[in-house]
Order: C-alpha cells, then sequence, then structure tokens
C-alpha cells in the first residue's frame, strides 16, 4: 500500500479566543466545558507531516505536548497572517541554544505576508542565526518551492488593505491542498488560481458559524465555496470546515450534522487526514 503524500494533523481548530472561550458562559461554552473531548478547542494550527507548519500561534507547544509530538523537525513554517493568535513570534526564541540543550535543529524557513514578517523581525532580529532562522516575506502570487513541497500563497479577505493576509495551496507527490483560513468568501484572484491548481482537499473557514461578516466565512459560505470547488475538481474533492468561533458554532456533534448535509467534514483538535 502507497504512503500518503501528506498527513495533515489539526493542532487546534478554534478561532481567536479559543472554545471554550476563556471568559465566557455561553451556551456553547458550558456544553464544551461540560462535554470535554472534540468540544475543546485550541487556536488553529495544522501541521504537515512533520516537517511544515502553518500557523505558530500561542497553543502550538500544548499540542505538541498534548499527543507526543516534537517540533525538531519542522523546516518549513507559513504563516497565513500576523494576528497574536496564528502567530506567537516570541516563541521562536525557544529554538536558541540554550533552550534546547544538544539538539542539533534543521534551518527553519518562515514564510508571510510582509507586515506578519515584520513582526518576527522586530523580536527574533537579532536571534536569527542561533535559533536557525531564514525570514521570508511573500505576497499573493508567489509560488515557492520548500524542501519537497510545492506552496503558492493565494490573496485572502482578511483585515483591509491595512492588514496582508494570505491562503496557500500546499502540493507534494501530486496532491494538493488549500489551507482556506481566516478570510471571508475568495477573492477573484484566488479562485483564478484554484482553477489553475484544483486541490484534492479543502479547508475552510468556518468561524462565524450562523452568522457571517466580510473578513470571515460562516455555514453559509462554507456550503457556498464548497459547491464551487466541487464545480472545478469534481465531488472527489474532500472539504473540510475549520477554524470556530464559540459564538455562532454549536458543539461538535451539531457542527457535524449541519455540515454533513452537504457532504463537509468538521475538523477537531487532533484530527489526522491522509492525502
Amino acid at each position: 500500500m502507497n504512503s500518503p503524500a501528506m498527513t495533515l494533523r489539526f493542532l487546534g481548530t478554534a478561532a481567536a479566543e479559543s472554545y471554550p472561550a476563556p471568559f465566557c458562559t455561553c451556551v456553547n461554552c458550558q456544553v464544551a466545558r461540560r462535554h470535554g473531548g472534540r468540544d475543546i478547542r485550541r487556536r488553529s494550527a495544522l501541521l504537515v507531516n512533520d516537517d511544515l507548519l502553518i500557523d505558530f500561534g500561542p497553543d502550538v507547544f500544548q499540542s505538541f505536548q498534548a499527543w507526543n509530538l516534537n517540533a525538531a523537525n519542522l523546516r518549513t513554517l507559513l504563516v497565513t497572517h500576523g494576528h497574536a493568535d496564528h502567530l506567537a513570534a516570541d516563541n521562536l526564541g525557544y529554538r536558541r541554544p540554550g533552550f534546547r540543550k544538544c539538539t542539533e535543529l534543521p534551518p527553519l524557513a518562515v514564510y508571510g505576508p510582509g507586515d506578519a514578517m515584520d513582526i518576527v523581525l522586530n523580536l527574533m532580529g537579532p536571534y536569527l542565526e542561533e535559533a536557525g532562522l531564514r525570514v521570508i516575506p511573500i505576497e499573493a502570487g508567489d509560488e515557492i518551492e520548500a524542501e519537497d513541497y510545492t506552496i503558492r500563497a493565494l490573496p485572502a479577505a482578511h483585515g483591509g488593505e491595512s492588514h496582508e493576509c494570505l491562503l496557500y495551496l500546499v502540493e507534494r507527490q501530486g496532491r494538493r491542498f488549500l489551507y482556506g483560513t481566516d478570510t471571508g468568501p475568495f477573492p477573484e484572484a484566488a479562485w483564478e488560481a484554484l482553477r489553475e491548481y484544483p486541490p484534492n482537499l479543502a479547508i475552510l473557514d468556518g468561524t462565524m458559524g450562523t452568522l457571517s461578516a466580510g473578513s470571515h466565512m460562516g455555514m453559509a459560505q462554507v456550503a457556498e465555496t464548497a459547491a464551487e470547488l466541487r464545480k472545478i475538481t469534481g465531488e472527489g474533492i474532500e472539504i473540510i470546515a475549520h477554524h470556530f468561533s464559540h459564538q455562532a458554532n454549536p458543539a461538535h456533534e451539531e457542527l457535524t450534522r449541519i455540515y454533513g448535509a452537504d457532504g463537509i467534514r468538521v475538523s477537531y483538535d487532533e484530527m489526522a487526514v491522509d492525502l
């Protein structure tokens, strides 16, 4: 049996305040605290195989610890944008020799929008060499060859002109997935790239749940985006809803029922998908 080109592991699946939110007693948060399990969500991040990470938020270390993973093999970090739930740049400092004893690490290439990379440089500038970091600003339309991955940066609809955010198409061994969060409905330039490079799997922003907003998507927008992707790729594409806020997203079981009606899976922390 052939091994998968990529194994995707969801290290976290929540929006900015996590789920349940620490200062919230809404019905959804109370249910999550009572049920535990898949209703407990850390801030979103995705590990690909063991060497590529998408987003480096404040919960990544706890996710690695909880599931007996380590970050020693990471070679590529893709940052979608500079919001604190997606980029805890100061934690990259723990790659410095004083924090890892005798462990030798491969260099880590960090890619992302220019303003997000400025955050990394402002915090890590004096320590880049000893931490083994290469910081590379990119923009929508760029194509990267990173180890044995081909990565294409797509524009997102998130944060307006003063804030940069990217989606990523990641390809390895002829298989391709889209990491599509944080964003509202895709800009046309993103659709052009998806038509040229159709994905086998798409991970879509479901932050808003029963609501909608221009800089995130809810259930209706996820279903609409999934339908458009299926027009491009055929019914074989796998769609996964991801990045949930407690404010308008119910418990995991109910989310699974709602999204399942449109043939869409629902991510949960430690979910693993082979591609």
